[in-house]
């Protein structure tokens, strides 16, 4: 297995259209963007995060996994793990810290039509210190996320990827030591069963989204068997699932299936690799997760300084607000592309940990 194969650079371009659906979704408002068919998809934000988290699953499931691990092998992933994700929130948390330093977020309520976006004004209310910075980076986003103090909203994903990692970590080193095997159809049973303790059990739930990605995982790993029309399975998924938005039939199991429906047909449809691995999807992938970070504190400052000056001149919110989205999309692709060097830190700190454990 080579190159884009070993890191299935088109799963990287998935995360990336994800992240910028996210920033769609969170800043576009309920009403008829968000109901059109098609146009749906491209703001639906918990469809998103879904296929984040199954996307995970797949990456963390190497398929060198059958390397030689001595007794610090696990401990040593973790802290990996770790440190991939806590550079690049740390990094946009003294982003966020110096905007509120230099007064640039904005507090005032905003002019007619653009009402429904003062919500963002309600995300930064309190006094931010340095110290409260570090501890949000450090603690708060990856063990005590309280949405209501959150310095960085998008961030709540940090626990549940953090542990959802470990769990599969753990699965890993239990396959090495030979003492689980790989049934990739059990796995995704018992993902299924993971996803349905949803509203009855806390938090696990999210580990049937990790365990289902290391499914798909194996059987690309182990040559799956290849579908008739895959591209065309894939469009009519993804129909079905603008019809089930437009009809208001959404939960949070539903976007579990479609996450992993697209991400297996997308494995499946190799007719699309080529257009997924264009270079500029391929930035886009690359400063995906800065993107993801920083779009709603920039929303909550350039975004909203922007929609006063629109409103204060009279533009009307029912255009006003594509002219404002384009805008921020070119703020926050610059801002993101300057946040690089700190993504790429991260990977490269948990590059240069993971070979700890690892016998030679």
């Amino acid at each position: 297995m080579k190159g884009s194969q070993l890191r299935l650079e088109y799963l990287d371009s998935l995360r990336g259209l994800a992240a910028y659906i996210v920033v769609a979704g969170h800043f576009f408002p309920e009403g008829w963007v968000k109901n059109l068919p098609l146009l749906n998809l491209i703001t639906d934000t918990k469809l998103a995060v879904a296929i984040f988290f199954v996307l995970s699953g797949v990456v963390l499931t190497n398929p060198k996994y059958d390397y030689k691990m001595n007794a610090i092998w696990l401990p040593a992933q973790l802290v990996a793990r770790f440190f991939r994700l806590i550079i690049p929130v740390f990094a946009v948390t003294i982003f966020v810290w110096l905007l509120y330093s230099f007064d640039l977020m904005y507090y005032g309520s905003l002019p007619a039509n653009y009402e429904y976006w003062e919500v963002y004004n309600l995300n930064y209310q309190e006094n931010v210190d340095f110290a409260r910075a570090i501890y949000f980076a450090w603690v708060e986003a990856f063990f005590l996320y309280d949405p209501s103090r959150s310095l960085i909203p998008p961030a709540w994903t940090m626990r549940p990827e953090l542990f959802g990692s470990i769990v599969i970590l753990i699965y890993i080193w239990f396959l090495q030591k030979g003492l689980i095997k790989i049934y990739p159809v059990y796995l995704i049973f018992f993902s299924f069963i993971l996803v349905f303790t949803y509203g009855y059990v806390p938090f696990i739930y999210y580990f049937g989204f990790f365990f289902l990605g290391s499914a798909l995982r194996h059987l690309h790993d182990e040559g799956m068997s290849e579908l008739r029309y895959p591209v065309s399975i894939f469009i009519t998924v993804l129909l079905f699932k603008t019809i089930f938005e437009s009809i208001g039939l959404d939960s949070f199991q539903i976007d579990f299936v479609f996450a992993s429906l697209i991400v297996y047909l997308l494995i499946q449809a190799k007719s699309l690799h080529n257009f997924m691995i264009r270079p500029k999807l391929i930035w886009l992938a690359k400063v995906s997760f800065p993107l993801y970070l920083l779009h709603v504190p920039l929303i909550s400052s350039f975004g909203l300084y922007m929609m006063n000056y629109f409103g204060e001149n009279n533009i009307d919110s029912s255009y006003g607000q594509f002219i404002i989205f384009i805008l921020l999309s070119m703020v926050l692709f610059f801002i993101s592309r300057l946040f690089l060097p700190f993504e790429n830190l991260g990977i490269t700190i948990s590059r240069n940990i993971r070979p700890y454990g690892i016998k030679k």
